[in-house]
């Protein structure tokens, strides 16, 4: 049985990736940030490190030439998707997928408008708890829409949705490493970002290995991180906060310099004169135990989540307040909304003073 599977997902002689560029006379274009991995020792080790593939629809997100697509199917995958917005790699992508026996399907189209739901309609789905995912994302990203496409997996994980309606699925993704550390980086460090925040809140994340520029075509002039996200199981229901209020509460953690939770903090409830201190007890933080000293990046995910559902709670509190005014920008542009407004009322106070005082002279000549 096992000679039977093997025979059925080996691929036959190939031209090499290098001899693949060269018939079709392409190379990698700075502007969409495209880095080739020619290497299938290195393409292999990156899908090994995504675990077993029997039985699992696997996508790939620029797809290139088709070296990662390559070792995906020689992997044994049930299905590869080698999605690749750019045209001239079709014909070779398409001579890749002419070979595996309907194995491969060649999506042309943009990852950051492609309707992914759609394009993997009859996919068996797994539920959310199941230890096996159906589906997997394995990708060398482009860098130059990497941490962008991110945020868009991580709220359509929120609603599973899109990649994420057919259970939880696993990404396995290449990044910058500065990128990749930031991801993975754990609370009292130094580099602890937003993206620490918003992606430890809704996958567990790991770094599985790091690969030297001198592995990619062109080389690039930083290190690049592989890293596994595995969605977390937050239960069936429905997640009980909004994506957006983690987004804004993570911006607001992260928007100055100096990372200082109470300021921080500040700069959202206090936009709206409210007390910081009550806000951030009222999410089990305890304002008394000097929270000056404490910095944004000391915060863990419990504590983010606390956050999070405490800014809920102030918002359904407080209908009347125009969150919209916000633009999506956090809180210095509410903080700067807020300036401008005691400003005017200053201003208008001021102007109302003098026309009181101009009346009284008049009145009393």
């Amino acid at each position: 049985m096992a000679g039977a599977r093997g025979a059925a997902t080996r691929m036959p002689v190939m031209p090499s990736m290098t001899d693949l560029l060269k018939i079709y006379g392409v190379s990698a274009k700075k502007e969409l940030g495209q880095n080739f991995l020619l290497d299938l020792n290195i393409t292999d080790k990156i899908v090994k490190g995504a675990g077993s593939l029997e039985g699992v629809t696997c996508i790939d997100i620029g797809a290139g030439p088709g070296s990662l697509t390559r070792s995906l199917l020689n992997a044994g995958a049930k299905k590869v998707y080698a999605v690749e917005t750019d045209v001239r790699f079709l014909p070779s992508l398409e001579q890749l997928a002419s070979a595996t026996g309907g194995r491969m399907e060649v999506i042309h189209a943009n990852i950051l408008k492609c309707d992914v739901q759609k394009m993997l309609e009859g996919t068996g789905r797994s539920t959310w708890d199941s230890p096996k995912p159906s589906v997997k994302v394995i990708a060398n990203l482009p860098f130059n829409i990497s941490t962008r496409l991110l945020i868009n997996l991580l709220r359509d994980m929120h609603h599973r949705r899109g990649f994420f309606h057919y259970g939880r699925t696993e990404l396995n993704l290449m990044f910058q490493q500065e990128v990749g550390d930031r991801i993975v980086s754990r609370p009292g460090a130094m580099d602890r970002s937003r993206l620490s925040m918003m992606c430890q809140l809704y996958a567990t994340c790991g770094h599985v290995f790091s690969l030297s520029p001198r592995v990619f075509t062109p080389e690039p002039k930083v290190r690049a991180s592989v890293i596994k996200f595995t969605p977390r199981d937050f239960g069936v229901g429905p997640m009980d906060w909004e994506f957006e209020s983690a987004e804004l509460v993570a911006r607001a953690l992260f928007s100055t310099r100096q990372k200082c939770l109470r300021n921080n903090m500040k700069a959202l409830v206090d936009s709206h004169n409210e007390d910081t201190a009550a806000f951030l007890a009222s999410a089990n933080l305890d304002p008394s135990v000097d929270p000056d000293s404490t910095r944004s990046f000391h915060v863990g995910e419990a504590d983010f989540l606390n956050l999070v559902k405490a800014f809920e709670k102030w918002k359904e509190a407080r209908p009347e307040k125009n969150m919209a005014e916000w633009g999506g920008r956090g809180p210095k542009k509410a903080r700067r909304l807020r300036i401008e407004r005691e400003r005017q009322a200053k201003a208008a106070s001021s102007q109302l003073q003098a026309d009181s005082d101009e009346a009284a002279a008049a009145d009393s000549s």
